[in-house]
């Protein structure tokens, strides 16, 4: 086969690769939305994923913060 032909075969593998990945990512079935609550107060937060391959990691933020959860 020539440099060319090597050339593109590695292109349209890395290209194939990277469709893959963002296949992968997962999106929101149910999007998560705002919450307000009173000081104290006990909430849930849920939101839906639909992913393939590994779970992927949720993280909630508050202003943007990483959220701390109680057990």
């Amino acid at each position: 086969m020539d440099p060319v032909s090597w050339c593109f075969l590695y292109g349209l593998l890395a290209w194939s690769m990277g469709i893959s990945h963002t296949q992968e990512a997962g999106y929101f079935q149910e999007s998560p939305s705002n919450l307000t609550s009173s000081l104290g107060k006990d909430v849930k937060l849920t939101c839906s994923v639909l992913a393939l391959g590994e779970p992927p990691e949720i993280s909630w933020l508050r202003d943007g913060e990483a959220f701390e959860f109680a057990d």
